[in-house]
């Protein structure tokens, strides 16, 4: 992987990139995951996903970045949607909406991540300055989206 050029930005991810937004199967609650100190904007929480590879659709990449990150099997996963993110001119930042077949979250974690749990809407609006930047900043957007 690479970072791209844009204007004056820098993005991760040649291709682009993708967040799994995931939710439950009543929408009320989604999965956050604590970014580690070993990552772009750590010790913040953001949604599992990143850079698209070459050829992969954003649904396929932010498919497998959630299952390398926190293990969640994609057949698990029924993809509904997509949003734009982010959008530049080289790059662009895409919101995979998803619903899990399962809430059990497997015992796994990649060294990207140092902890993932369901969180209610609400939770995550409290943490709304916890979060990750540009997810902070397309929460509303989002939540509007799910209720």
């Amino acid at each position: 992987m690479s970072f791209v050029r844009c204007g004056n930005h820098t993005h991760w991810g040649r291709y682009g990139a993708a967040g799994l937004l995931l939710t439950t199967a009543e929408r009320d609650r989604v999965l956050l995951q604590l970014r580690s100190g070993r990552v772009l904007s750590p010790g913040t929480w953001a949604l599992p996903g990143g850079a698209l590879e070459r050829g992969e659709s954003v649904e396929q990449g932010a498919l497998r970045e959630a299952q390398e990150e926190t293990g969640i099997d994609p057949a698990d996963v029924a993809v509904v949607g997509t949003r734009p993110g982010l959008v530049h001119p080289r790059w662009t930042y895409t919101y995979v909406l998803a619903t899990a077949t399962t809430t059990d979250l497997p015992d796994h974690r990649s060294w990207e991540v140092a902890e993932h749990r369901w969180l209610t809407l609400d939770e995550v609006t409290a943490r709304r300055d916890g979060l990750q930047r540009d997810l902070a900043r397309d929460w509303p957007d989002l939540v509007a989206e799910l209720r």
